[in-house]
Order: structure tokens, then C-alpha cells, then sequence
């Protein structure tokens, strides 16, 4: 077996943003964070939000070559928010370059938009963690020895736990049977759905230490 390991990113811009921004690209192409562009992901979501302190994450190597990746967040419903407070005009600037080059994307930035307002106007949590993105190429998932995706969010896991966060979600595609089954042997339940805002049914998932879930 190739040599395999994760690097964690966070507490500043990852060395490798690019290489996160073409495995995002590559396997969440529905992703509003994909759909708003390269330059929205390696100038703003994957360099400015960690080095920020609002996303972190891991990219799992094998042979030298990026297979997966984590992104995640320990402020849920408000880490947008902070970011765009103190980058609005980059991220403008960047939103606008992108509908120029293509007029279509309008519809992720609506969609970012609910999703944002939403999130704002729940009553839930405070601080409430969330993975953010989750993706493994398709050769190093079932079969291939190695258990990336897992060892991806434990990675993340294991951060939420050392700053005492409480409470974890993940949203995924209703119809994807695979990361339902995925998250559950892990320890999430089902929670809210449908989603407000998502352009695509979806449902959120949900992790509680034993003992506090009602």
C-alpha cells in the first residue's frame, strides 16, 4: 500500500489551497461553494476562512496525491458572517468577476444567501460545529483498504472535541443513501429536513455526545 497520510489545515492559509479547491470542484460539482469558481475558492473559502480561524480541516494523501478532504467549522450558523464583516469587498469583487464570466452562477449566490439567512434566523445553538464539506476520490473509497473518509472526520472530530463544541452537523443530498449510511454508523441522526434555502432536498445530520441528546 502507497504511503498515506492526512494533513490538517487551519490556524492559517493552508499550504495547499489549490490542490483542496480542485478536489472540491472535483467531487461536489452541486456545491455552491464549486459553482461560484476557482477564484471564490482559492482566494476567499479555502485561504482567508482559515486563516481567519473559521474553517479547518484535512486532505488525506496516498502516494503523494490528494484523495480526500474535510472542511469544517466550529461556528455554524454565524462563520459566514464574520467573514464576509471583514472581507466584503474581496469577496464582492470576486462574486462580480465570476457573474460576469458566467451569469449562471446567480443561482449559488441565491442560494448561499438563503442558506445564510436562514442559519441567522434560527434559535438553534450558539457555536454549533459543522462539517462543511466531505469528498474521496472514487478509487480509495470501498475496497481500497483504507478508510479516508472516516479517518477525515475524526480528524475533525477530535478538534471539535478539544474546543468543547457540543453539538455537530453535516447536510447531505436527501437521495444520497450512501453518506445517510455513512454518518450513521459514525453516530449522526437525522434532524431537520427539508432544509430551508438548499436548492436540492436535503437533510441535516446530526452528532451529540451519549447522554445529552433528548
Amino acid at each position: 500500500m502507497a504511503d498515506y497520510e492526512l494533513r490538517k489545515f487551519g490556524a492559517g492559509a493552508p499550504p495547499n489551497v489549490r490542490e483542496i479547491s480542485q478536489l472540491h470542484a472535483a467531487l461536489l460539482p452541486a456545491s455552491p461553494v464549486t459553482l461560484l469558481g476557482p477564484r471564490f475558492r482559492e482566494q476567499f473559502y479555502y485561504k482567508d476562512l482559515p486563516g481567519m480561524g473559521l474553517i479547518f480541516g484535512a486532505v488525506g494523501y496516498v502516494g503523494g496525491r490528494a484523495a480526500g478532504f474535510i472542511a469544517a467549522t466550529h461556528d455554524a450558523n454565524g462563520f459566514m458572517g464574520a467573514a464576509l464583516a471583514q472581507k466584503w469587498p474581496k469577496v464582492a469583487w470576486i462574486v462580480a468577476t465570476a457573474l460576469a464570466a458566467d451569469p449562471r452562477r446567480i443561482a449559488a449566490i441565491w442560494e448561499v444567501l438563503r442558506i445564510k439567512r436562514d442559519r441567522e434566523r434560527s434559535n438553534e445553538i450558539v457555536g454549533k460545529g459543522e462539517i462543511l464539506s466531505l469528498g474521496v476520490l472514487a478509487q480509495y473509497r470501498t475496497g481500497s483498504g483504507l478508510n479516508i473518509a472516516r479517518d477525515l472526520v475524526q480528524s475533525v472530530m477530535k478538534v471539535f472535541q478539544e474546543r468543547g463544541v457540543t453539538r455537530v452537523c453535516a447536510v447531505v443530498d436527501a437521495d444520497n443513501q450512501q453518506s445517510l449510511r455513512f454518518f450513521g454508523k459514525l453516530g449522526f441522526r437525522r434532524g431537520r429536513a427539508p432544509l430551508p434555502g438548499w436548492r436540492r432536498p436535503s437533510v441535516e445530520l446530526v452528532w451529540e455526545p451519549e447522554g445529552s441528546r433528548q
